[in-house]
C-alpha cells in the first residue's frame, strides 16, 4: 500500500513539473511568436515609413522651387531657370517614385479599396496641368464633352495616370504627347496616352508591367511606375492594353469600368 501510494504521489510530482514545463514553453513560445509578428510588422511597413520619409522633405524642396520659379526671391536668369527646371524635374520624379512604393503598399494590404464618384475628365485633366510644369515634351489632353462619373479612388487614379505620362514622356520624341478620354460603351471610362516616340519592343511588352525591369529606352526608370498603373487598374476591375508598333510610337489603353451592379 505505501508503494502505491508513494508511486501515486511521484506521478503527481512528474504531472505538476511537466505541467509547470509545458507553461513555461508555452509561454516563452507565445513570447516568441509575438516578437516574431512585430518584427514582421516592422518589416512589412518599412517601405512605407522609408516612401514617407523620402516624400516629406521632398515636396518642401518642390515647394521652395516653386517660390522661386514664381519670382518671390527675385527675377531669375535663363541659366537660373534652367537650372531650376532641372532640380524640380527630378525632384518630381522622387517624388512619384515615392508616391507608387506607397500606392502599392496600400494595393497590396488586405483593405478594401476607398471608392467615390470620380470625374475622370477633371483628374485626367489637372494631372495633366502638372506634368506640363515640369516636361519639355507638349501633353495634349483631348476629353470633349461634360463630367464623366466613374466609382474610383482618385489619387489612386492620379498616380496611375501620372505614371503613365511620365512612362511616355521617356520614350517621347519632340512631338505632343495625347491624352484622350471618351465613354465607354455600356458605362465607365476610356483613357488613352499615345506617344509617337520609340516603340516598345515586343519581346519586352510582356514585362512593362513587371516590376523592376527596365526597358531598353535611352533613359529607363525603374519598372515601378508601370508595374504600379496596372495595379491601380486590376483594383478598379479594369483593364490595360499596350499597344506598341515599330515607327509608330506606343498607346495604352485603360478601360475602367461605370457602376457596378
Amino acid at each position: 500500500m505505501e508503494y502505491l501510494a508513494l508511486t501515486g504521489w511521484s506521478f503527481c510530482v512528474l504531472f505538476l513539473i511537466f505541467f509547470l514545463h509545458e507553461r513555461a514553453t508555452s509561454k516563452h513560445l507565445r513570447k516568441e511568436l509575438e516578437s516574431l509578428r512585430l518584427r514582421a510588422l516592422e518589416t512589412a511597413n518599412a517601405p512605407a515609413v522609408l516612401a514617407h520619409e523620402i516624400r516629406t522633405p521632398l515636396a518642401l524642396i518642390r515647394g521652395a522651387g516653386e517660390l522661386l520659379s514664381e519670382g518671390m526671391a527675385g527675377e531669375l536668369t535663363d541659366t537660373q531657370r534652367q537650372f531650376l527646371h532641372t532640380m524640380m524635374t527630378n525632384t518630381q520624379r522622387v517624388i512619384a517614385l515615392a508616391e507608387s512604393m506607397l500606392t502599392d503598399l496600400k494595393l497590396h494590404s488586405s483593405d478594401p479599396l476607398a471608392t467615390e464618384p470620380v470625374d475622370i475628365r477633371e483628374v485626367v485633366a489637372s494631372t495633366a496641368r502638372e506634368m506640363r510644369r515640369i516636361s519639355d515634351t507638349p501633353i495634349r489632353v483631348d476629353a470633349p464633352g461634360g463630367v464623366l462619373i466613374v466609382p474610383a479612388n482618385a489619387p489612386m487614379i492620379r498616380q496611375l495616370i501620372w505614371n503613365l505620362l511620365n512612362n511616355s514622356l521617356r520614350h517621347a520624341s519632340s512631338e505632343a504627347v495625347i491624352v484622350s478620354v471618351a465613354p465607354a460603351e455600356g458605362g465607365g471610362a476610356l483613357i488613352s496616352i499615345e506617344d509617337s516616340g520609340t516603340d516598345i519592343p515586343e519581346d519586352e511588352q510582356e514585362t512593362v508591367l513587371a516590376p523592376f525591369i527596365s526597358d531598353s529606352a535611352p533613359n529607363p526608370g525603374t519598372g515601378i511606375g508601370m508595374a504600379v498603373a496596372g495595379r491601380i487598374v486590376e483594383a478598379h476591375g479594369g483593364s490595360l492594353m499596350i499597344d506598341s508598333v515599330e515607327g509608330r510610337g506606343t498607346a495604352v489603353h485603360i478601360r475602367l469600368p461605370g457602376e457596378r451592379s
